[in-house]
């Protein structure tokens, strides 16, 4: 979070459309120019009823990004967080899952809090995309993402010390390099900004994806396997953990039927990612059928620049 002496700066390149495989891991935080991002503060996220009062920015301003850059936004919330549905958002027009947005705005609330946040963007989004959802409640066949062996963690999963400040790293002390350090020195490292998921291709092995997070809770981490492990289905955490943690994971994508993997073969000798999840993080994920909450869009159109 950019902050002025009276107000918040956001500043985020987006899609609109909701969680799907291909957009869950572009729409998390990615890190910015200078391998820095904002702090987030407050509680863990929670859902929000349709009753809840309306926020708004001060003043904003959109102007579609066509580039091949990776979306990045200074305080970690993507499409799939704004509304925080467990199972994804539905009936989403093609230009909204492929169309990215640079969204600059200020807030006359200099500290907002994650939901704040998220309040405001949902308003921007209704003003000026003329987005209009609801909401489907529906039992699915879920993932309940669970402890491998009860009350033991992995090594590259723990605890977000509560008493360590999040925001940046020291900029005089070199950052490790997310795709060839060792994994233990990337725990708690990488990604400097807390609050989102980073990935990045390993240079060690080039079909291997490492991905990573900081001070998140075990809610956020199971609303991302999803998009992580391309694993077509919803995850509910039923860890029971509490608190928030840092994590660091490295695996072998599958290639789902039909896709072209170009360059990016996985390796043939790492962890595929259910296995990775279970050694590294001592988690691993339980089919059963589950309450899912899904965004259906209504209505969204396409934006005017300004």
């Amino acid at each position: 979070m950019i902050c002025q002496t009276s107000v918040a700066i956001l500043s985020v390149t987006l899609f609109v459309g909701g969680v799907t495989p291909k957009l869950a891991a572009q729409s998390v935080q990615s890190q910015s120019q200078d391998g820095q991002a904002a702090p987030v503060q407050g509680p863990p996220t929670q859902r929000l009823s349709a009753t809840t009062e309306r926020l708004e920015f001060e003043v904003a301003s959109i102007r579609q990004n066509k580039s091949d850059a990776q979306p990045y936004a200074n305080f970690s919330i993507g499409p799939g967080t704004m509304y925080n549905p467990t199972g994804g958002m539905l009936s989403t027009p093609a230009w909204a899952l492929s169309d990215g947005f640079d969204i600059h705005a200020k807030s006359e609330n200099h500290d907002p809090t994650k939901d704040q946040m998220r309040l405001m963007m949902q308003s921007l989004l209704a003003d000026r995309f003329k987005l209009v959802v609801h909401t489907d409640t529906r039992q699915v066949p879920v993932f309940a993402l669970v402890l491998a062996k009860p009350g033991v963690i992995g090594a590259q999963l723990k605890p977000h010390p509560a008493d360590k400040p999040c925001s940046t790293a020291d900029p005089t002390v070199p950052a490790p390099d997310p795709s060839s350090a060792p994994l233990t020195k990337l725990l708690g490292a990488w990604p400097r900004g807390c609050g989102g998921v980073n990935r990045a291709k390993s240079s060690v092995s080039l079909g291997l994806i490492r991905t990573g997070a900081r001070n998140v809770s075990m809610e956020f981490l199971a609303g991302s396997m999803n998009g992580i492990g391309n694993l077509n289905r919803p995850v509910l955490d039923q860890t029971g953990l509490t608190g928030n943690f840092d994590f660091v994971l490295e695996f072998a994508p599958e290639i789902a039927v039909g896709e072209n993997p170009g360059n990016s073969q996985p390796d043939p000798e790492g962890p595929m990612f259910e296995e990775a999840l279970k050694k590294q993080l001592g988690l691993k994920l339980d089919p059963q059928k589950g309450t899912v909450d899904y965004i259906h869009v209504d209505h969204v159109e396409h934006p005017t620049d300004n």
